[in-house]
């Protein structure tokens, strides 16, 4: 046991100053945190070399004891006086068990825990993609990981099974450092691997951090294992396995443990001896073949590769593009050979150019130019409005919205576009390419049209035309994509003037507002006068070409036919104009007839007056009287007496008698 643990401190040593040198040279923090957890391995090695040559010491000396008290020299009396002294090597050995041991057991916990955390928050900068640099001498690194893991595990595979026997127990801590560096041999070698297979340094970049952890991990365990052997009882004589033999590593040095204990768990639940039967002894030796078969259909498994409906695929061998699929099954080789990257091609990818989005601040209501953005506002520069376009010094500022709606149609030439950037965000960069490569355009594009058509109805066409040029940029670069869609979406000026902008759009909109009810009260009045409106634009016309030539009653031939073509068509609009024709025509018809019959009576009478002037004098009275008494009593009474009798105290009477004179009368009598 001594010279195996010595033999496992030269193997420690090795490998641990193996992986330090290679991170010098290659610049690899994965290899330097692993050397560091491989040289807490020393220390386990040395104090087991320790503590296994002080059980020979121990040994011999009790073998030295046991044939003195038994030799003849025992019964001597010089002899018996010195029998307090003989058992040193056996006092040493239990002092290296109860204080030795679980000192070491500290410092190497207290170990890992600092070193861990130390090198933790310092990988966390190396692992940034500013930061980040691929490790240098990768078939080194390969090299030195298959070596370690696999003389680290025979190694490890070794001394666990010595460790079965109850003297070499303590070895069980050794086989733990030894599958801990074989560990970590495995995951250097798996790193550079991978990277080189998928051309991806992902698993590099935050390998260090794992082996970081992995430290943390195994000095936590070492505590636990402390406090746990301070409480677990012991029998006289009977040495417990230190704390710095971790039983998670003793495990995976021997996996066969494993095994014992599931036919043990099943025996116990099934209540007779399971592991006895032919089945399970044919399952326990067909197992590795089993699991063999296993992986390798796994394995031939992912030579299968699906591509959703929406998705374009390329397939990389080695790193490098091989061909590009389109949706389906597709069939490639195995793992890591090739692998299909699959990006959402012919889903809407989107890009915003400009300021960020306006908000309402509640879910529902109007967006107005003073309303507040996501995000911070962005200018572009146009020309001024066309009112201040004679001052060349003058230039206006507007905020602009741009979404950028694409889909991928050349997969292989859209990748392309970021093939230096970090594998993990080279889609973010080709969004920033394309986003500053539109903003480029957008700016010349832009300037060369005025603030007034930019927030006027001229909006859409210029949308329009900028997502033609900025097709043709794409194209320029060979970007693989194609657009469907440019929009200029809230387009608003500064927010510190937006209200200002507003009281003139207000201005404008009460200005159309009175055109429009002047227009309607025009169309109104001549649909009222002409009873249609394009009749109405006739009558018009043809009234302006009537006072060209001189207005009404001016002479010549021309103004009369246009004054009979305007009054026909007023006539036939029938509105109301030509119904105050109509009732003028009608007014001046009765009048004039009036007037006529008047006349004819005047000479009428005038002949009649020359034939018999007393008669028709003696006519006119009697009409007069007629027409003056119509709707009067009249009494007929002798000229010499007339007596009326009533109460006239209300009501004022006059009395006229046949030639004009007054009667009186009497109020008082009854």
């Amino acid at each position: 046991a001594t010279a195996v643990s010595l033999f496992g401190l030269a193997f420690q040593l090795v490998f641990a100053l193996a992986l330090l040198i290679y991170s010098i040279f290659g610049n690899d923090p994965s290899a330097f945190s692993g050397s560091l957890a491989t040289f807490l391995g020393v220390p386990i090695w040395l104090s087991l070399a320790l503590v296994f040559h002080q059980h020979r010491l121990e040994r011999l000396e009790a073998i030295e004891i046991e044939a003195f008290r038994t030799s003849a020299a025992a019964e001597s009396s010089v002899f018996e006086e010195t029998g307090a002294g003989e058992d040193v090597q056996a006092r040493k050995l239990a002092w290296m068990h109860k204080w030795f041991l679980p000192a070491t057991s500290l410092v190497i916990g207290a170990g890992y825990v600092t070193l861990g955390f130390v090198m933790f928050f310092r990988n966390q900068g190396y692992a940034s993609h500013e930061t980040f640099r691929t490790p240098e001498l990768t078939g080194w690194a390969i090299a030195i990981g298959v070596a370690t893991a696999a003389i680290g595990f025979v190694f490890a595979r070794f001394v666990a099974g010595m460790a079965k026997q109850p003297v070499w127990r303590l070895l069980n801590a050794g086989a733990g450092a030894a599958v801990g560096t074989a560990l970590l041999g495995a995951a250097l070698f798996t790193g550079h691997f991978l990277a080189q297979a998928l051309g991806s340094d992902g698993l590099l970049r935050y390998l260090p951090m794992v082996i970081d952890i992995y430290m943390i991990a195994l000095g936590v365990e070492v505590g636990l294992n402390f406090v746990l052997t301070l409480y677990r009882p012991r029998r006289p004589g009977e040495y417990l396995r230190p704390a710095m033999d971790s039983r998670i590593l003793a495990f995976l040095a021997a996996p066969d443990r494993l095994a014992e204990s599931i036919s043990e768990a099943v025996n116990y639940q099934f209540g007779f001896d399971v592991s006895s039967t032919w089945f399970y002894r044919l399952i326990s030796r067909s197992i590795a073949l089993l699991v063999i078969l296993g992986v390798l259909t796994i394995w031939m498994m992912t030579a299968f590769t699906v591509v959703q409906p929406d998705e374009r695929g390329l397939v990389l061998r080695g790193g490098k593009f091989e061909r590009q699929v389109e949706s389906g099954l597709v069939i490639k080789r195995p793992w890591p050979f090739d692998r299909v990257v699959t990006f959402p091609a012919q889903s809407i990818n989107e890009v915003t150019v400009g300021s960020a989005t306006l908000t309402t601040g509640n879910d529902r209501g109007p967006i107005l130019w003073t309303a507040e953005r996501t995000g911070s506002e962005r200018f572009l520069i146009v020309r001024p409005a066309a009112s201040t376009q004679g001052d060349s010094r003058g230039v206006a500022l507007v905020s602009v919205e741009i979404p950028i709606h694409y889909v991928v149609e050349d997969l292989f030439a859209y990748t392309k576009l970021a093939q230096d950037g970090p594998s993990s965000d080279r889609d973010a960069i080709r969004k920033d390419l394309l986003r500053a490569l539109s903003s480029r355009v957008v700016l010349e594009y832009l300037s060369n049209y005025t603030v007034d058509e930019i927030l006027g109805a001229d909006r859409v066409a210029i949308g329009q035309r900028l997502g033609t040029l900025l097709q043709e940029q794409y194209d320029a670069i060979e970007a693989g994509v194609r657009l469907v869609f440019v929009g200029l979406q809230g387009v608003t000026p500064p927010q510190d003037v937006a209200s200002s902008f507003e009281q003139v759009v207000a201005a404008d909109q009460k200005r159309s507002a009175e055109i429009e009810r002047a227009e309607t009260y025009r169309i109104r009045q001549l649909a009222a006068a002409a009873g249609d409106i394009d009749r109405a634009q006739r009558i018009v016309e043809a009234i302006g070409q009537l006072n060209e030539l001189g207005g009404p009653g001016a002479e010549g031939q021309d103004a009369a036919e246009l004054e009979l073509l305007i009054t026909e068509l007023i006539e036939q609009a029938g509105g109301q104009a030509a119904i105050d024709i109509a009732n003028a025509r009608r007014q001046r018809w009765e009048r004039h007839m009036g007037e006529r019959v008047r006349a004819v009576r005047a000479m009428g009478q005038r002949a009649m007056y020359a034939a018999a002037p007393e008669a028709f004098l003696a006519g006119v009275y009697l009409e007069a009287m007629r027409s003056l008494m119509s709707g009067v009593r009249v009494w007929i009474v002798p000229d010499d007496e007339l007596q009326l009798r009533g109460n006239f105290e209300e009501t004022q009477v006059d009395m006229i008698g046949y030639d004009g004179s007054g009667l009186e009368t009497d109020n008082e009598e009854n």
